[in-house]
């Protein structure tokens, strides 16, 4: 049995201070204050020094780590999270990569995740490549919905895909919607200026996530709007976030460059 002492645990109500925890055949038998759990004789003793304890991050959306692409090295990318807590990963295959290079990524990630055991790699999330051309650091990479290009995908990934992200607005989403919701993956919305009755309505068909909420979300009448009542009316960002069905990805990076500081207030 091993013993985790002097640490600050994070549990599903607070955090425990001057927590201990108990493993024992590699599962956590027993956590709690040093007041409420002794150390049974002969535990390997392991100080955390008062460093935090806590489960492992479920990341379902990452395109690399450290200076690792998911499409080129996905076992050095999930290698570098593993060692920050993150102990389970969907790695991103983002709308800039052609189809080509799209499949190479399938299949780079499939391979790393057959030869890794364990493997914190759990699947692939393909973030388009149907997307709004308007709205993207890439945008103009964004292709039109294309049967074609979507079976070619799902047949070279198949059930490793943990999520499959779209904008609604395009022609022919219904269409690409109703075959990921029929193939059992979760579909997200993201990339989109859509309306808010067609978030709606794609919401009543199966659509589950918005990816990152607020960056590269638009006005389905367009960002002009504000000339005339003074806001920006009716933007996708807004139906999604008064969605009681939807989950939310947000990115919270430090310098506010994809989600602004009031807009985190408003999501919190």
């Amino acid at each position: 049995m091993k013993a985790i002492v002097n640490t600050r645990i994070i549990a599903e109500n607070g955090i425990i201070q001057n927590g201990i925890i108990l493993i024992e055949e590699e599962r956590i038998s027993a956590l709690g204050n040093k007041s409420d759990i002794g150390v049974p004789d002969g535990c390997e003793i392991i100080d955390a020094e008062n460093c935090y304890s806590g489960p492992g991050f479920v990341d379902i959306h990452c395109h690399g780590g450290g200076v690792y692409p998911a499409i080129d090295n996905p076992l050095a990318a999930a290698d570098f999270h593993l060692k920050k807590g993150t102990t389970s990963l969907t790695l991103s295959l983002g709308y800039n990569l052609s189809l080509s290079e799209t499949l190479r990524g399938i299949d780079t990630i499939k391979e790393a995740m057959s030869v890794s055991d364990p493997c914190t790699i759990n699947g692939i999330f393909l973030e388009g490549p149907f997307i709004n051309p308007s709205l993207g650091s890439a945008s103009e990479t964004a292709r039109p919905i294309n049967r074609l290009e979507y079976e070619t995908l799902y047949k070279r990934a198949g059930d490793c895909i943990r999520q499959w992200m779209y904008a609604p607005e395009l022609e022919d989403g219904d269409d690409f919607a109703a075959f990921v919701v029929s193939k059992g993956i979760p579909l997200a919305i993201g990339h989109t200026a859509a309306s808010p009755d067609t978030i709606t309505e794609v919401i009543g068909k199966g659509a589950s996530i918005c990816t990152h909420l607020f960056d590269a979300m638009g006005c389905y009448s367009g960002n002009k709007s504000v000339n005339v009542t003074g806001i920006i009316q009716d933007t996708a960002a807004d139906a999604a976030l008064i969605s009681e069905s939807l989950f939310l990805e947000i990115i919270c990076d430090s310098r506010a460059v994809h989600v602004k500081p009031a807009n985190l207030k408003l999501a919190f």
